[in-house]
């Protein structure tokens, strides 16, 4: 009785190891946030002009101690530009851009802009697969009077997908993969 007790928990023991390992019960994979050190504005402006401007937001230590680098952002009053974001982490050899990640995971990012104090409208954004808002691209128009401010540049990751146009940048569906805050001209 004995042998047949044990033999029935060895087995017992050899299924639940199978059992454990099997595929089905693998962890999910995690995606997690994006390790982001310089930010780059590229402002091209869409009168005859098409004069282009760029303009960086760099913190190369990452996380660490450092302060970023940070170029103010100088635009003509009166003017519309197209925008394009472009994302690097220069942690790494050869350096990694990571515009492209987030362009390819478009549903499990998007980028808000808040100015403070400039007289700037940020529209036109570009879209996700799902036709929501991603950001990567924008139009940025200024008002025909001088003025001086902030802009703040949020990308949130929505690690499980689900973001929607309604969505706050503090929504609790998501965390923040990066934050710049460019000090911002406008100039007759």
């Amino acid at each position: 009785m004995k042998k047949t007790i044990k033999m029935l928990l060895a087995a017992g023991l050899i299924s639940a190891a199978v059992t454990s390992c099997s595929k089905d019960d693998e962890a999910p994979e995690v995606n997690d946030n994006e390790v982001i050190t310089t930010v780059r504005v590229k402002a091209v402006a869409t009168d005859n002009t098409k004069d282009t401007l760029t303009f960086n937001w760099k913190d190369a230590d990452g996380d660490g101690p450092g302060l970023p680098v940070i170029d103010p952002i100088n635009l003509k009053a009166g003017k519309v530009y197209n925008v394009h974001i472009l994302l690097l982490d220069e942690t790494k050899t050869p350096v990694d851009n990571v515009t492209e990640e987030v362009e390819s995971e478009g549903h499990d990012h998007r980028f808000y802009f808040d100015p403070s104090g400039a007289n700037i409208t940020v529209s036109d954004l570009d879209k996700d697969k799902n036709n929501v808002s991603l950001g990567l691209q924008s139009k940025w128009t200024t008002i025909a009077t001088a003025a001086s401010g902030t802009i703040k540049i949020t990308l949130r990751h929505y690690p499980n997908g689900g973001k929607s146009e309604t969505d706050l940048v503090n929504s609790t569906k998501s965390s923040t993969d990066a934050e710049a805050v460019f000090p911002l001209n406008i100039t007759l």
